[in-house]
């Protein structure tokens, strides 16, 4: 309901069904294997190597969640899964198990790289991470036209939404709903804060009142349709 460019729109509802798509797939994944919801921690920050850290180990754990999903009652099988007279070609079964790597967690790192979503393209260190063209579609999606909110309001929106976890408080919340585990020391997480705050500003959607209260805003108006 912004009133923006109509490719822009477009553009930036792929980008948000793509997001929600792959949010929902690690979801289904977790209530299955871990029975409770595994979030995103996102590395915003440009050189901070325990917020990387932190964020590879989230990363791999979501990713090893998915693949646990895909092998459930993978022993089931296993018999009808061995190569046949140890040759090289692959049965039914095995090639199923193959084709269901290639439509998840393969999947999931090509359209969130394509994305932005997950760096680098190539290397070690995988990990979640947010570009200017993901900030817009979070600020567009969450924030109504117009409205504005607190930026510790949208850090609860990214957590509810899409359990991203940015900065410390969003941290606190995953490890009261028993998601995470507690750290001896969170510092690092203002340092991320700080990273994906300057982002909204340059993005043109943060304004800072004071040195303690920055806001949030969608700057665009409502799009009206005549009828």
């Amino acid at each position: 309901c912004n009133n923006i460019d109509p490719f822009d729109k477009l553009s930036i509802l792929a980008d948000t069904i793509i997001l929600q798509l792959l949010r929902v797939m690690y979801a289904a994944a977790s209530s299955v294997v871990k029975n409770r919801r595994t979030p995103w921690v996102i590395d915003v920050s440009p050189c901070n190597p325990e917020m990387r850290k932190l964020a590879v180990d989230s990363f791999s754990s979501n990713e090893a969640c998915v693949v646990d999903y895909i092998y459930m009652g993978y022993a089931h099988y296993q018999d009808r899964l061995k190569e046949p007279n140890h040759n090289s070609s692959k049965t039914k079964e095995q090639k199923h198990v193959y084709d269901a790597a290639g439509d998840s967690y393969k999947l999931f790192r090509k359209l969130a790289k394509n994305l932005g979503l997950l760096i680098p393209i190539k290397g070690p260190h995988v990990r979640l991470s947010l570009n200017e063209r993901l900030v817009k579609a979070l600020v567009l999606t969450l924030i109504g036209p117009g409205q504005k909110v607190t930026l510790d309001y949208f850090m609860e929106l990214l957590y509810e939404h899409f359990g991203m976890i940015i900065d410390r408080k969003a941290y606190e919340y995953a490890i009261q709903e028993g998601i995470m585990s507690p750290l001896s020391d969170y510092t690092f997480m203002n340092q991320n804060r700080d990273a994906f705050t300057k982002l909204l500003k340059n993005c043109g959607f943060l304004r800072e009142l004071s040195d303690a209260i920055c806001i949030v805003e969608n700057p665009f108006d409502e799009e009206v349709i005549s009828e």
